[in-house]
């Protein structure tokens, strides 16, 4: 038999608390899976269900959430490049589009708006919660 519901919500909280804890690394979804003791499939499924978000994607949305939140903090000098690369993103076109989907702006955009001192967003996009003091929270 399987692990129970509650067993296996425990352990979509563990894996998303280990994605949270290593977002930076080079990371596949079989080690979120080993790290919280559950199937690869058994992952995605309980991990959509509790999240409402793949856990590839959730390794995503964490990742743009902390480079928004240092780019919004950065200082001079600081390049778009390095604080994704620090962040675990390989693939900067891809991230660039997905930033800017998420966000309204292109990462550089913001990274220019914090350098000038401006506040304010060109709009709210409702994440996941990722980024807020280096933890993300569904």
């Amino acid at each position: 038999m399987g692990r129970r519901t509650g067993e296996r919500a425990g352990a979509v909280r563990q894996a998303a608390t280990y994605v949270e804890a290593h977002a930076e690394r080079a990371m596949l979804v079989e080690d979120i899976a080993t790290a919280c003791g559950l199937h690869v499939r058994t992952l995605y499924r309980s991990f959509t269900r509790e999240y409402k978000l793949t856990p590839k994607r959730y390794l995503r949305q964490c990742r743009l959430e902390r480079v928004r939140a240092d780019l919004l903090t950065a200082s001079r000098g600081t390049t778009v490049t390095t604080v994704a690369i620090r962040h675990g993103i390989t693939h900067l076109g891809r991230f660039a589009k997905e930033y800017a989907l998420a966000f309204g702006e292109p990462p550089s955009a913001t990274l220019r708006r914090a350098a000038s001192g401006a506040t304010g967003t060109p709009q709210d996009v409702p994440g996941t919660g990722c980024g807020q003091e280096n933890a993300c929270v569904a």
